[in-house]
């Protein structure tokens, strides 16, 4: 048994291939351009534009289907890709162990520490932290 349409189905195939035929339309692209279909009439004539050649010739439409291209086999053709499949299945070597360079040995550089300089960076900590704190108690009461 074939296929089963309903009418509204039915309706959409004669709409989307009486437009194509009235119109002179022969690409998709001129399909898009002129925005006629909705999403399942433009599903439709997709799939009618994929299957077929659109001809015009002498104000007449015709549909010709595009036959798939059937590929010739013989003897040779399958021998062939036996053995290109046969290729395939050989065993592969696992690639060489990856070698690392050794770790280089971190040192440790000590910096002289001046009791002045570690002085004056925590009063300019303590500095910014009150500068902060008065920021803050002015826009609490700007509140």
């Amino acid at each position: 048994m074939g296929p089963v349409f309903d009418d509204v189905s039915v309706d959409v195939f004669y709409n989307v291939i009486n437009t194509v035929i009235t119109q002179h339309i022969t690409t998709l692209e001129e399909i898009y351009y002129l925005n006629l279909f909705d999403t399942v009439e433009l599903e439709f004539v997709e799939e009618v534009f994929e299957f077929n050649d659109i001809i015009v010739e002498d104000g007449f439409v015709d549909f010709v289907p595009i036959e798939p291209e059937m590929e010739e086999v013989s003897y040779e053709t399958v021998e062939l890709e036996i053995q290109f499949e046969m290729d395939f299945e050989m065993d592969f070597a696992p690639p060489p162990p990856m070698e690392f360079a050794p770790m280089p040995e971190l040192v440790a550089v000590e910096m002289p520490v001046n009791v002045e300089t570690v002085t004056l960076e925590i009063e300019m900590e303590m500095e910014l932290e009150m500068l902060w704190i008065w920021k803050w108690k002015i826009h609490l009461h700007l509140w």
